[in-house]
């Protein structure tokens, strides 16, 4: 029988760890898809209008409203 060389089980593990890091690197990367700019947002709330950077408009939940405001204007307002 045969002692185990140190240096080959060494490697091993390294290129084991790597090996799980690649698929772990890989997962994320997937997992972590940018949101597609054309996305419309969820929530209903005050955002910045596409179409002028001076003000924003309301997004009720399912489309853009008619309704915008001025950005330095205060939440309720």
């Amino acid at each position: 029988m045969r002692a185990f060389d140190l240096g080959a089980l060494i490697a091993d593990i390294v290129i084991l760890v790597l090996l799980a890091g690649g698929v772990a690197g890989v997962v994320f990367l997937v997992k972590a898809k940018p949101t597609p700019e054309g996305q419309l947002p969820t929530a209903p709330n005050w955002y910045p209008d596409p179409a002028d950077p001076e003000v924003l408009r309301y997004f009720d939940g399912r489309s853009w409203t008619g309704a915008t405001r001025p950005r330095t204007a205060q939440p309720g307002a």
